[in-house]
């Protein structure tokens, strides 16, 4: 089988519960690992009449059961660091769907509170694969530096009571029960033994006119966490310069989210529009940086730095310059070093980590950009 979901783990629910661990590090062998996905399974039933589901209704109920989402890999023990929502966002931009609705649709009833509770899943995705790359598995990591660098995932639980409770909805009150919470992995076959490179998920705040980015890698996604015209009314115009050269001059925020619109991958019509909607949580943003889906971007058009990435806002007089980021990012490929280095000695493969094959689409371009690539150690067979 190329590709498929396995069961990595599951968790008990329990109310405020803090740090509870998944280990990601007892995985099938020689799998690139493509997505894991956090199933959250529910009951709900009306506590009065039954009434039907609405689109802001998820978040409530998500945020009511999860807080917040954190991973540990390769060395890393801040890789992941993200609320539901971000990743929400994230999970849009990679594949224009909203997996959020696609089994509690909007328009699903609730039932009257004398009938039988519905049984749903809401999955939390973070993605490693994007729609918009012309060989989306090329940045993947793999089961194998996962098992070798001890990773593990990290739930901090919501409010909701540990047996279930009730949960206000924008249609009425729905007692909502968690019955499960499944990890899954979406695995792919890596054909041998890799390493993929370093992938970071994280929000950080500033409070500046300008933010500058001087770790090499590639950044796949930069969100500011407000609506564009809200964004707009603290800063009037935006310039981005990639290793000393402008890639936006004398943009306003408005400007960069409708070109957003245009050039990342097109969203499904049961979705959202992350620039300018109002569904809980962060709620709209306003994308920085992002995949261009309209030329499928090739391992030499990935929105990459060597150098630094550096931002500079145009203030608006008197307006607090207050805002945060939402940063996807992959870095550059020493930042996977260590767990080369120790997967070369459990698979006996000599060398320095910077003599191993680079894994990328093949072809002429194989070699081009590899410090943002991954390694090959071994490939089956041999």
């Amino acid at each position: 089988m190329a590709n498929g979901m396995i069961q990595v783990g599951s968790l008990v629910y329990a109310a405020n519960g803090q740090n509870k661990a998944v280990d990601l590090a007892q995985q099938d062998p020689e799998n690139e690992i493509r997505s894991y996905r956090l199933q959250l399974e529910l009951t709900l039933i009306s506590t009065a009449a039954a009434f039907a589901v609405q689109a802001g209704d998820h978040y409530t109920l998500v945020s009511a059961v999860l807080s917040r989402l954190k991973g540990s890999w390769n060395f890393d023990e801040n890789a992941l660091n993200a609320t539901p929502d971000r990743l929400r966002h994230w999970n849009m931009d990679c594949s224009g769907g909203d997996t959020w609705v696609d089994d509690l649709g909007v328009g699903d009833l609730v039932p009257i509170s004398t009938g039988a509770a519905i049984k749903v899943k809401i999955p939390v995705d973070v993605q490693f694969v994007h729609q918009a790359d012309d060989a989306p598995n090329m940045l993947t990591m793999t089961t194998d530096q996962m098992n070798a660098s001890a990773a593990k995932l990290l739930v901090d639980f919501g409010a909701l009571p540990t047996n279930g409770g009730p949960v206000v909805l924008l249609g009425g009150t729905a007692t909502v029960v968690v019955s499960d919470i499944k990890v899954l992995a979406e695995y792919g076959d890596a054909y041998g033994v890799r390493v993929g490179p370093h992938w970071t998920f994280r929000s950080f705040g500033e409070g500046k006119d300008r933010d500058l980015d001087t770790v090499a890698g590639v950044e796949h996604l930069l969100l500011q966490e407000s609506d564009p015209k809200t964004f707009e009314g603290v800063f009037s115009q935006v310039q981005i310069s990639i290793d000393g050269r402008a890639r936006t001059r004398n943009q306003s925020p408005t400007t960069l989210a409708a070109d957003y619109l245009r050039s990342s991958v097109k969203r499904d019509p049961r979705g959202y529009n992350i620039t300018r909607n109002a569904l809980g949580g962060v709620g709209a943003v306003t994308p920085l940086r992002w995949k261009k889906a309209h030329i499928r971007s090739a391992e030499y058009e990935q929105p990459f730095h060597n150098v630094e990435r550096r931002i500079e806002f145009t203030p608006v007089a008197g307006a607090a310059r207050a805002y945060s980021f939402f940063q996807v990012k992959t870095h550059h490929v020493s930042k996977v070093e260590d767990v080369t280095r120790r997967m070369q000695s459990a698979f006996g493969v000599g060398g320095s980590p910077a003599s191993l094959e680079v894994h990328g689409m093949g072809g002429a371009d194989n070699n081009s950009f590899a410090q943002f690539k991954g390694r090959i150690l071994k490939r089956r067979g041999r």
